[in-house]
């Protein structure tokens, strides 16, 4: 996995580091328990997090895709 030292450290900003997995195998995030592994596994725990997280990501070249969790109404950012 290529690091981004950059990314992290504005990740660290907006988030706490314990909301931030990296080299995530995602299968342990899937019902049928498949994936390969995120560089980086965000877990906002707020609105304001979240909007903070969308607003870097627009400056980054990584892509992103939400994951909602509807029981405990978390979004997971993968990365």
């Amino acid at each position: 996995m290529v690091m981004n030292q950059d990314f992290y450290k504005k990740l660290t900003e907006i988030v706490s580091i314990e909301n931030i997995q990296m080299d995530e195998p995602m299968s342990k995030h899937t019902t049928f328990k498949t994936g390969g592994n995120a560089d980086f596994l965000v877990i906002p725990q707020n609105k304001e997090e979240m909007i903070k997280f969308l607003n870097i990501e627009k400056e980054g070249e990584y892509l992103w895709h939400p994951i909602m969790e509807i029981r405990k109404r978390e979004v997971i950012c993968i990365i």
